[in-house]
């Protein structure tokens, strides 16, 4: 029984944020997981996780279950070779769900990445087909013409309490202490994104498809590299990286809520922020102490957001 409140779960309020409106997405690709044991336990182990964090009754170790099982099936499927469209879309599925999972786990931030890799490494698998499938709307350009449908200038984040400054500012002294190319590369895409909110909201959100996907397009050998808990500029940038991504995806989420049943609203709860800040104040914990004066402002923003969740739980 435990099982099936898991999935009812995910269906309901606990599939992953992207597509951007994707509850009717999520609910055909879950039609999908009877053929694919890989993706069935992935949505259970999300369901698992997203009740975990919901309330008193804990699903940790039944989340953590159904994870090891997905990610074990994915590979033995994957390392078969010559998959259908069918097939590959269902794959990039399950490594979706497993990277949200992963947002829900104090411990998931090298889970997370890896997925977030992994989701570009398997979705060229699909190739030209990606476009008619389920999920074309994941797609670069249905992403960022939905997110400035969704968004205006005025209404964004950045344009709140002079976000887009400090958090430029915040990137500029972190500039000295740059090392390597993709750590360069990072730190001048996340200024572009920030920078162009105000002049060109379209571009800004098109900037903002490249952060997590230029993962995919790092070496085996750079991306041990960048996600090494002991390179801390690396981790410095995966601070901002995170902080970036919680401003930037804040007005988009929930944009489907007129689809979603009505009961869903009872279970909402900010619990990828929640994590994003466990992750960026983790991070800021182990740095070296002459380190951290160049952390300051991604820890502030993420205390600052712990304490408006706090209180918007508490009333």
């Amino acid at each position: 029984m435990a099982d099936l409140r898991f999935f009812q779960h995910f269906l309901v309020c606990a599939y992953p944020p992207l597509p951007i409106g994707g509850w009717s997405v999520w609910q055909l690709v879950s039609q999908m997981s009877h053929e694919h044991d890989f993706l069935a336990h992935a949505m259970l182990g999300l369901g698992a996780s997203h009740l975990s964090v919901l309330g008193p009754t804990r699903y940790v170790q039944d989340a953590l279950q159904h994870r090891v099982v997905a990610i074990r099936r994915l590979n033995e499927f994957l390392a078969r070779g010559q998959h259908s469209v069918s097939d590959a879309v269902a794959a990039f599925a399950a490594i979706l769900v497993l990277t949200y999972q992963a947002a829900h786990m104090p411990d998931g931030l090298y889970d997370f990445l890896t997925m977030m890799r992994g989701c570009f490494l398997v979705g060229p698998m699909i190739g030209e087909e990606f476009r008619s499938s389920v999920f074309q709307t994941i797609e670069r350009e249905w992403y960022v013409e939905r997110a400035v449908e969704l968004v205006t200038p005025e209404a964004h984040h950045f344009h709140e309490r002079g976000l887009a400054d400090g958090f430029c500012a915040s990137l500029e002294q972190l500039g000295r202490l740059l090392q390597s190319v993709a750590e360069v590369e990072y730190l001048a895409l996340m200024r572009r994104i920030a920078s162009s909110v105000g002049d060109d909201l379209a571009e800004s959100y098109r900037q903002h498809t490249f952060l997590y996907e230029k993962l995919g397009h790092l070496t085996a050998n750079e991306y041990a590299s960048f996600v090494n808990p002991g390179n801390h500029v690396s981790r410095l940038i995966i601070m901002h990286m995170l902080v970036l991504d919680c401003i930037m995806a804040g007005r988009l989420e929930g944009s489907d809520e007129k689809r979603r049943p009505v009961t869903a609203t009872l279970h909402d709860y900010d619990s990828r922020n929640i994590m994003v800040c466990v992750w960026v104040g983790n991070i800021y914990a182990n740095l070296p102490r002459e380190l951290r004066q160049y952390a300051e402002w991604p820890a502030r923003f993420a205390r600052d957001l712990m304490n408006l969740i706090d209180a918007d739980t508490s009333c």
